[in-house]
C-alpha cells in the first residue's frame, strides 16, 4: 500500500515483505519519534482493517512482525528513505463500525542490539567503546566534524544486560572535560550522534527553520506551517538539577562529597516556575553509588578517575536543556538529530521575529 500526498510526502507500508494489498481508508495514522528521551526510536502504526486481514495470514500483525516504511517527497524520488521495523509488544484492536483498528508500536528491526543479553567488557574510551559495540550491529557512530575528545579510557563492564542499555550507560559516564554535556540518541537510519551539547550549540547553525520569514542564509530550510513551544523546566530541574549533590563512599578515605557544576551560559537564563525557584535553597538530593571498587589513580583501578563526575555533570547539564519547539510541516523532511538549527519566529500580532 503506497499513500501520497501531493507532492508533499510519499508512504509505502509493507508487512512481513509484502506490499498491502490496495484498498480505501487503510492508513490512518503514523507518528515516529526519537531523540531526547528515547533510548530506541518508537512508533505508532494505526491501521484500519475493515476486512479483517491484519489478524492472521500473510499481514498477521503481531509481536515481532517485520514491517517496512519507506518515505519520500514523491513517488518519483531517487532518494527514498526506509525503515526497517519489528511491532514490539501486544497489538491494540479497537471494534469500530467498519471493522477494526490495529495500533501497532514499532521499533528498529535491530533485534540482537535491543535484546539480547551480554556478558563482556571493553577496553578504551567511551568513545571507542561505543563504536566497537555500535559496529557488531551496522550501526554507524556519527561524531562531529573535529571529532569527540574523551578523557575516560577504562573497563566498561557489561553484566547481563543488552547493548542498547550498555551504550546509553557508557554514554552517561563519557567525560570531555568539566563541562562535560554527553549525549548520544539513535535515529531510524541506524545512525548513533554522539556529542556534547555545549560544545555542539556553539557551532554555526546547519539548518534554518521559520514560521514566516524564510531564514535565507541556510541551504537547509524547514518552514513551519504551526508551531507551539514547551518547557520542562519546573519539578524536573527541580529534582535532577538544582541543589544536587553527589556523596560517594572509598575504601581508602573519607566520604567524597561532589556538587560543583559550570555550564556554559546562553542567554540571560531559562524560565523557571517561580514558587520552584524560590524553593531551590532549601533543596538536597543526596545520591550514592554504594563503595567505590577503585577509580583512577588508585592501584588496579577498574573506571576512570571522572566516572562518577561524569555521571553528576552530564545529568546536571543535560538537565538544562528543557525548552522544546514543535512545528508541523507540509512536506516529508529529516534533520539530523542534536543538530545545532537556527529557529526564526515570526510574531504577526507583535511585528517581530526572534532568532532561537
Amino acid at each position: 500500500m503506497a499513500l501520497e500526498v501531493g507532492k508533499g510526502v510519499y508512504l509505502q507500508i509493507k508487512i512481513n515483505d509484502q506490499e498491502l494489498p490496495p484498498a480505501n481508508n487503510v492508513f490512518k495514522e503514523l507518528e515516529l519519534h526519537s531523540g531526547f528521551g528515547f533510548n530506541l526510536p518508537v512508533a505508532k502504526l494505526t491501521l484500519n482493517d475493515m476486512h479483517n486481514f491484519l489478524s492472521g495470514g500473510p499481514y498477521n500483525l503481531v509481536d515481532g512482525t517485520k514491517v517496512q516504511l519507506t518515505f519520500a517527497n514523491d513517488s518519483d524520488d531517487n532518494d527514498p528513505f526506509e525503515i526497517n521495523c519489528r511491532v514490539f509488544g501486544k497489538v491494540k484492536t479497537s471494534p469500530t463500525n467498519q471493522g477494526y483498528t490495529r495500533t501497532a508500536t514499532l521499533i528498529p528491526d535491530l533485534t540482537e542490539y535491543t535484546i539480547e543479553v551480554k556478558r563482556e567488557a571493553r577496553t578504551g574510551t567511551s568513545v571507542a567503546a561505543i563504536q566497537e559495540i555500535l559496529g557488531e550491529h551496522d550501526i554507524e557512530v556519527n561524531l562531529p566534524e573535529s571529532g569527540l575528545t574523551t578523557t575516560d579510557s577504562m573497563n566498561w563492564l557489561n553484566i547481563g544486560r543488552t547493548h542498547n542499555t550498555f551504550v546509553h550507560d557508557i554514554v552517561s559516564k563519557a567525560y570531555t572535560g568539566e563541562q562535560t554535556c554527553v549525549k548520544g540518541v539513535l535515529d531510524w537510519g541506524n545512525i548513533f550522534y554522539l556529542r556534547d551539547l555545549f560544545t555542539e550549540i556553539q557551532q554555526e547553525p546547519q539548518a534554518g527553520c521559520y514560521n514566516i520569514l524564510p531564514v535565507d542564509e541556510h541551504d537547509t530550510k524547514v518552514h513551519f506551517r504551526e508551531t507551539s513551544a514547551d518547557t520542562t523546566s519546573g519539578f524536573f530541574n527541580k529534582l535532577s538539577n538544582y541543589g544536587h549533590t553527589h556523596v560517594q563512599h572509598s575504601l581508602d578515605g573519607p566520604l567524597d562529597i561532589f556538587e560543583e557544576s559550570n555550564p556554559i551560559s546562553l542567554g540571560a537564563g531559562l524560565p523557571v516556575n517561580s514558587e520552584v525557584q524560590g524553593s531551590i535553597d532549601l533543596t538536597s538530593l543526596t545520591a550514592g553509588k554504594g563503595f567505590d571498587s577503585g577509580c583512577a589513580p588508585l592501584g588496579a583501578y577498574n573506571m576512570h578517575e571522572f566516572y562518577y563526575d561524569a555521571q553528576y555533570l552530564n545529568m546536571r547539564h543535560l538537565s538544562l536543556f528543557t525548552e522544546s519547539i514543535r512545528g508541523l510541516t507540509d512536506y516529508y523532511t529529516m534533520l539530523p538529530l542534536l543538530q545545532c538549527v537556527q529557529y526564526d519566529h515570526t510574531d504577526v500580532e507583535k511585528a517581530g521575529t526572534v532568532n532561537n
